[in-house]
Order: structure tokens, then sequence, then C-alpha cells
């Protein structure tokens, strides 16, 4: 007889005997406690998402008078050109982690973005806890899930970090400069560790040996690494455009562009560093007072902010509920495929 804890899409089934390559949701029964919990998972998101909605639009709506259709749209359309690209760096190397096609592009699709309605909410964790319990589900182990994440979330802040220093072009105050500076130097260092298949692999699998008697599967491929490096680089070119195209109606120049850029990603990364605020909820916005605010003005720093975040919870709920709603027509039509 089958254990029907094998057979439950629990994240321990996944990790021991369901076969990785099988495509498909796994359907087996489920305890009603997990749906609840689940559910009230997804509430919390969309509350705290909403409540993040509604504090832009009541701040910024007056600004966006003074924003045009065109830049509007352009800044949207960059933002979620940057999403693709995170995605494809992180689809990536979750199947270098799993070493097999476990689910299909639109399925990761679908894990990816409501993963990251998760940084609507308090703490860094919760994009890591959904997209492993949704990978699980989808026969996909939670070590190889977490071993993506952890990864990506590593490149993103490290080449982040890199590209920071573009605030130096501008009149940000000299200990703004400082931490750009050593940002980027440990940007260098620990990029280099998330490339290098030994360094991060050694790390994670000493932890995950400490917490659950059992490290990751695969070893980290280096070559996945560089991969989703040089797309999270293209990424983070796109955010910086998408702040830029917001600001270009509110005064500023073309000539400005690069500090501006370089500014929003800075600014970007030490909110998601900042772990308690939930999208980097206010640390964004004074780093941004600190280094546009100086080449513009406070009131024009903050509408970039509030701007941006409005703009950024629409794409990302937009995204989630459309990929969510086409799911069942477009898993018919995408066969699961190996990115490499």
């Amino acid at each position: 007889m089958t254990d029907p804890a094998e057979s439950s899409g629990s994240p321990e089934a996944a990790d021991r005997d369901v076969p990785v390559g099988e495509v498909g949701v796994v359907t087996g029964p489920r305890g009603g406690r997990a749906t609840a919990v689940r559910v009230l998972a997804l509430l919390v998101v969309l509350v705290f998402a909403g409540l993040s909605l509604r504090s832009a639009w009541s701040d910024v709506r007056a600004d966006l008078a003074r924003l045009t259709v065109p830049a509007i749209t352009a800044s949207a359309l960059a933002f979620g050109a940057a999403i693709a690209c995170q995605f494809a760096a992180w689809f990536g190397l979750l199947h270098r982690h799993a070493r097999a096609n476990t689910f299909g592009m639109h399925d990761g699709a679908v894990v990816y973005s409501v993963g990251q309605l998760g940084k609507y909410v308090p703490g860094a964790v919760w994009p890591a806890v959904i997209q492993s319990d949704m990978g699980a589900r989808r026969r996909m182990p939670w070590r190889v899930m977490l071993g993506a994440y952890t990864q990506m979330l590593v490149l993103s802040v490290t080449t982040g970090a890199v590209l920071g220093l573009g605030t130096l072009l501008g009149p940000a105050p000299p200990w703004v400069h400082a931490v750009a500076v050593a940002g980027a130097v440990a940007g260098v260092v620990f990029g280099w560790a998330a490339v290098h298949p030994d360094a991060l692999h050694r790390w994670m699998d000493r932890v995950l040996q400490r917490l659950t008697a059992a490290g990751l599967p695969e070893r980290l491929d280096g070559r996945a690494a560089a991969r989703a490096a040089a797309l999270s680089i293209v990424a983070w070119l796109l955010i910086g455009a998408h702040a830029v195209a917001i600001v270009r109606p509110l005064g500023v120049t073309a000539g400005d562009a690069l500090f501006v850029g370089a500014s929003f990603v800075f600014a970007w990364v030490c909110g998601i560093v900042a772990v308690p605020f939930p999208a980097g909820l206010g640390i964004r916005e004074a780093v941004l007072i600190v280094t546009v605010g100086q080449l513009t003005d406070r009131p024009t720093a903050v509408a970039l902010a509030l701007a941006s975040r409005l703009i950024q919870v629409v794409v990302d709920l937009g995204l989630a509920g459309v990929l969510g709603a086409l799911g069942p027509v477009l898993r018919r039509r995408l066969p699961a495929t190996d990115p490499s």
C-alpha cells in the first residue's frame, strides 16, 4: 500500500519518492487544514498588497496628474520586462538545481509571479515559503525551490549593488557614495560566491544539513549562475529605465538618467536587505530622498518612489492574476522545456 504522506504533495513527499521529471500539479488527497492555511496566506498577501496600493495612491494621485500616459506606459512595460528577465534567470537556476524538467514554462511563471506577491508581507521569507509550497504541489522538491530562490536572491542583490555605483555620478552626500562603494565591493565578493559552484553550495548544504539532516540534492551549476547574473543585470537596467520614465515628465533631464536609474537600483537593493520592511517600504523612499532628492527636490523623489510602487503593485497583481486565470489553457499548450 502507498503511504498517504507520499501522495499528499507535501514537501517531504516531494523530496523522497515523487519523480522529478513528471509534469503537473499534485492532486492527491490533502488535508483541509493545509488548504485553509494557503487561503489565509493568500488573503494576507492580498491585504498587504492592497494596503501598499492604497497608501501609494492617496499620496501620489496629485503627482500622477503631471505624468503622461506614454511615461506611465513605458515605465510599466520596463518593469514588466524586468520581471521577465528575473523569471528567466530563476527558471534557469531552478532546472539546473533539479537536473530535470519538473514543470513547464507556464507553471514556473505562476509559481514565480505568485511567490513574488509575498514580498508585500513583512519579513523576507514569504516569497521562498510560497514558492516552495507551490513547487512541492507540482512535484518539485522544496530543497530545490529553496536553493534556486536563495541563489537568485544573492545574485540579484549583488549585481544591483554593483550597479548602484552609478550614484557616484550625481550630487548624493559623501556618506552615500561611501556606502555605494562598500556595497559594490561586497557585491563583487558575494556575487563570485553565488556564481562559483562550490562556495555557495557548501554554505547552503551545511545549513540545510544542520536544519533538516539533508543537504541540497544537486551541486550548483556555475554556468547557469553566470547566465542568471547576466539576466539580473539586464533586469536592473530595465528597473532603472522604469524609474527614469517616471521622472522625465517631472523635470529630470536625459543627462541625469544614469544617476537617477542607478540611485533607484541602489534604493531598491537597500530595501531588499532591510528584511523587516515589506518590499522595502520606507527604506526605498528614504534612500531616494538623499540621492535623487539632491538632484531635484524632496517631493519629486517621493513622487518617484510612490508612483513606482503603485505601478509595481498593479503589474505584480496583474501578472499573477492573468497567469493564474489562463492556467488551464496554457498548461495544455506549453510543454515542459529545459531552458538550457
